[in-house]
């Protein structure tokens, strides 16, 4: 009966055999072009940090991107997050106690030293759980915490490291920065590739404490004042209180300070271990300023990993305890739903007044590679679309041709399909009659 019935259907489509061929191929290509799109957005390591959060879509991760003109500090961050917890708090979604997973960044170049050689540099100066959120490829050594006491530490890339010391295995050593010692703890690899370096990765970049970029180096924005810094001399009466409040260090070489050279290249310092802020300081023979920098200004990106379970609600709540203007003061981009089909649609439709920049916003790096491959996966998507319509078509087409061709009539369809049912109906009535009289014998 079954191998019946196939031939029969073989028989049905066999005049229809190309155009299902044809149907087949186009839909095989729309499942290529779908999935080399999940591929590369599960390729973006800045993008998916709510992924690695959690695995059951509940988070997303948020990022919020300035206005040059705003004036966002250390201690606005702190501000934020407040709010948000709270309302998340309120709305039964975090607990007392709970904490949020955030970052921030702010844009910026250094000039380091190693001996007499001296590159320049673009730096990103950062805190929070920068690294959890942008895991950058390590080649050797690890990531430091840019919220730790210590913020002598500092990532540099591959090129940098080649350049000032001619290897990579350089974990420990110190390069310095405005004359300021401060001590390699990783090597990372740039990202390569046209859109890499289109994005800002052409050149070396090192990555350092929000502190050490605004103390040592220059911050890319306009409403950076580095009368805002507050320097407190050791022994003061304030000293303690600033370094209690989350405050960074300093260091001032007295045999700098008196000769005036800030090269840091008359000192030279080996591979050391891990050291504490003091004894590092004390091994240098160097005096400690404490400098608070909560309240300077520059950082360019905020970025959070919190509940997401319903569509935009992240970004929703972002954008109403923030109080800002959304598309004016700043941009709130979520990564978990940026490249969804809808989403891919809308930058489609968005050609071309999305590459116009009409507003003072400076994008990192990996905020431009994700534009980028939106660009890209938005023509896939479009691409993906003409497929599934010509699909589509096909299939309709194969259809309405059959059903012009048959060699049946409707009404002999619904006749055998009453007559079905009539017998079905029959049947079930002698059961039911041949069991009582079951019951009643």
């Amino acid at each position: 009966m079954i191998k019946k019935n196939v031939f029969k259907v073989k028989k049905a489509l066999k005049p229809y055999s190309k155009r299902l061929i044809v149907l087949v191929v186009v839909l095989f290509l729309a499942f290529i072009l779908g999935a080399y799109k999940s591929a590369k957005v599960a390729s973006l390591p800045d993008q998916n940090g709510w992924r690695t959060w959690t695995d059951d879509g509940s988070y997303g991760q948020i990022s919020i991107y300035f206005n040059h003109s705003l004036s966002v500090t250390p201690n606005a961050i702190k501000e934020y997050n407040y709010k948000i917890l709270k309302a998340l708090q309120e709305a039964a979604l975090k607990e007392e106690g709970d904490e949020l997973i955030y970052s921030y960044s702010a844009p910026g170049s250094v000039t380091l030293a190693h001996g007499s050689t001296t590159v320049d540099v673009k730096a990103m100066g950062v805190g929070g759980k920068f690294f959890y959120l942008h895991p950058v490829q390590l080649v050797t050594g690890s990531y430091f915490d840019p919220e730790s006491d210590m913020k002598d530490q500092v990532v540099i890339d591959e090129d940098t490291a080649w350049k000032l010391f001619g290897s990579n295995n350089i974990i420990g050593q110190a390069v310095y920065i405005n004359g300021i010692p401060h001590y390699i703890c990783g090597v990372v690899r740039r990202e390569s590739g046209k859109i890499a370096k289109a994005a800002g990765l052409s050149e070396p970049v090192i990555f350092v404490s929000f502190q050490t970029l605004v103390l040592n180096g220059s911050v890319d924005s306009s409403s950076f004042d580095s009368s805002q810094i507050q320097t407190i001399e050791q022994g003061s009466e304030d000293s303690s209180s600033a370094t209690d409040t989350g405050s960074t260090s300093s260091y001032t070489s007295s045999s700098d300070t008196s000769s005036g050279d800030t090269s840091g290249s008359s000192t030279s310092i080996g591979s050391v271990g891990p050291l504490s802020y003091g004894s590092r300081v004390g091994s240098q023979g160097q005096s400690i300023v404490s400098t608070n920098v909560n309240e300077v200004a520059g950082i360019a990106c905020y970025e959070l990993i919190m509940p997401d379970s319903v569509e935009n609600y992240a970004t929703s709540l972002v954008k109403e305890k923030l109080g800002f203007k959304d598309n004016a003061d700043i941009v709130v981009l979520d990564s978990k739903t940026r490249f969804s089909f809808a989403s891919l649609i809308n930058v489609f439709r968005s050609f071309p007044s999305r590459s116009m920049q009409l507003t003072e916003f400076s994008y990192p790096y990996w905020e431009n590679i994700a534009r980028g491959w939106e660009d890209i996966l938005a023509i896939i998507v479009v691409l993906e679309l003409i497929l599934f319509v010509a699909a589509f078509l096909l299939l309709v087409w194969i259809v309405v041709s059959w059903y012009n061709n048959r060699n049946w009539r409707t009404r002999d369809i619904v006749k055998k399909l009453n007559d079905k049912i009539y017998d079905f109906q029959s049947h079930q009535k002698r059961r039911k009659s041949n069991g009582k009289i079951k019951k009643t014998s």
